[in-house]
């Protein structure tokens, strides 16, 4: 047996150090409250930076110690170039919102506060009960770059991970019926399980929830199979009675993607159907235990019930078992399977779903514009966008808009600085006024649409660079798909995540783990790098 180096045992630290982390910001951090629902954010913010700080601590003094005492040569810094375009994007960003936190007007909004001495309102920290502030950033980036750089891959990470989420799913289930295995203080129809409320756990679930499906797609052990099937059941089930319709098309969206990506293969269509078969067998568990054993929902929302009651459930299982038996033969040659859906099929789908996308829009401001004189659809609100529209979804993005819009030209480029998008509501009389007509005395501290928020805290600047971060680590992804199936999860994970977020918001309990996903997955691609043999860093060559 080969004796270890000490470039080996610091990779093997390294990875330790940072797989503990991981492990505590993805099972902890979720499952932690302190005194049931009451201040639940305020309390998990306290430990997630609890986990951050011991953290930054030791995984600092690691790599103080590992460039101090070995370093990376140029051949080993060539390994990350894959990684080039998502790093110089996730800086740009963290530097936008550390400009926007400094330029910020509201800078020491609460620093006095004595009510907590831990942190305060203001960009540093973020606006009380939401705690999306710099602080936080400084984490996301800091673990991105520590993952990215110093985790060796494994598929073993996932293991305690998933117990934790899977735990949490289930609970949420059994919450929604009304049942509640564990006390919890001031709990209500609008929480599950330990996350927070609908659309806090359709954030939650919108990262998560694709990690069960590409480890699905890609497992190809018989009994990790059937279990990670379980888990992809369980989670489908979760999809349609949660209650959040942004979780429901979110869930549409990455079905899409993956469509798209398993068009040119009989084999990988057999996988899509397999997860579609996975999610009308959740259809029918719901209809099953609501028709027949009368069990009822504490709370049910609009579009789920489109594929729970009516005859969408019988569509898809017919479809989905026809499909599969088509794709079936066409793997045993016993059918044909037309060359020109796996040449062409990904460019008709794209052109269907954008024509049918652009109809919608062009109806909605033809309709809004004639104040509802189309007809048949006229009085319809889905047609409609006025301050109601989309459960209110069209209040909260008028009130972003009228917020940016009265914004200075420096912070229309800057923002007012991370988490501050309340006080910005406060700041612009048109956006209070709607505010206050629409939502009352209640604090409003997004837009319900991810890009609208971040175009008011860090500006355009900031969402430039936070769309080049996605564009760039999503790129990355698919090419490494290509060779690696279980690349899909990291891929799909950011699709339903910025999927959710254009009628939802980032939050504590999705924003780190999405920023998280990236980190692994970029460790992923640069492990998959070495293995082929391309730009292999050389961690046994002598101290240098």
């Amino acid at each position: 047996m080969k004796k270890k180096t000490w470039g080996n045992w610091l990779g093997i630290i390294g990875t330790v150090l940072i797989a503990i982390s991981l492990i505590a910001y993805f099972t902890v951090f979720p499952l932690y409250m302190h005194d049931g629902l009451t201040l639940l954010v305020t309390y998990k913010f306290k430990c997630l930076m609890a986990i951050s700080k011991y953290s930054a601590i030791a995984i600092g003094v690691f790599v103080l110690v590992y460039f101090a005492t070995w370093g990376m040569n140029s051949e080993e810094v060539r390994q990350y170039k894959p990684l080039a375009k998502v790093d110089i994007f996730m800086l740009l960003f963290l530097l936008i919102s550390t400009i926007s936190y400094f330029a910020s007007p509201y800078k020491n909004i609460g620093i006095n506060d004595e009510r907590d001495s831990f942190f305060y309102d203001g960009p540093l920290w973020g606006t009380k009960g939401w705690c999306m502030g710099l602080v936080l950033i400084l984490v996301m980036v800091g673990m991105y770059f520590a993952t990215s750089r110093f985790f060796k891959y494994t598929h073993l990470i996932w293991i305690p991970i998933l117990i934790a989420t899977m735990g949490i799913f289930v609970f949420g289930i059994f919450n929604r019926y009304g049942y509640y295995p564990v006390e919890i203080k001031g709990a209500n129809p609008s929480f599950l399980s330990t996350i927070g409320n609908i659309n806090w756990f359709a954030g939650y679930q919108s990262v998560l929830a694709p990690i069960f499906i590409g480890l699905f797609l890609a497992s190809k052990k018989k009994t990790v199979k059937v279990l990670l099937g379980v888990c992809v059941y369980i989670s489908n089930f979760l999809v349609l009675v949660n209650a959040s319709d942004s979780i429901v098309f979110a869930f549409v969206a990455i079905m899409f993607v993956l469509f798209l990506l398993s068009l040119k293969s009989e084999e990988d269509m057999i996988k899509f159907c397999n997860v579609m078969l996975l999610f009308v067998a959740a259809e029918f568990t719901v209809i099953l235990l609501e028709s027949v054993f009368k069990v009822k929902r504490t709370m049910v929302g609009s579009i789920g019930e489109i594929f729970i009651k009516g005859p969408v459930p019988y569509i898809l299982l017919v479809l989905f078992i026809a499909l599969r038996f088509f794709f079936s033969l066409c793997k045993l040659n016993k059918a044909k399977y037309p060359n020109v859906i796996k040449e062409k099929g990904v460019k008709i789908s794209l052109t269907a779903v954008g024509a049918v996308l652009l109809l919608y829009v062009l109806l909605i401001v033809i309709n809004t514009a004639t104040k509802g004189a189309l007809p048949l659809i006229g009085d319809n609100k889905a047609f409609l966008f006025t301050e109601k529209w989309g459960s209110n979804r069209g209040a909260t993005w008028m009130c972003g808009w009228l917020a940016f819009k009265d914004l200075k030209f420096i912070n229309k480029l800057i923002g007012v600085g991370p988490d501050m998008f309340y006080n910005a509501i406060y700041g612009s009389i048109d956006a209070h006024t709607l505010s206050i007509k629409i939502f009352s005395d209640q604090r409003l501290t997004n837009a319900h649409n991810e890009l609208l928020t971040l175009l008011v805290n860090v500006g355009i600047l900031g969402v430039v660079s936070f769309i080049g971060m996605c564009v760039s680590a999503i790129k990355l992804f698919i090419n490494a798909a290509k060779e690696n199936k279980y690349m899909l999860m990291f891929l799909l994970s950011m699709i339903m995540y910025l999927a959710n977020n254009v009628f939802s918001f980032e939050q504590i309990t999705n924003t780190p783990f999405f920023f998280f996903v990236i980190a692994i997955g970029a460790s992923a691609v640069v492990k998959e790098a070495k293995n082929v043999g391309t730009q292999a860093p050389q961690k046994l060559t002598k101290k240098r």
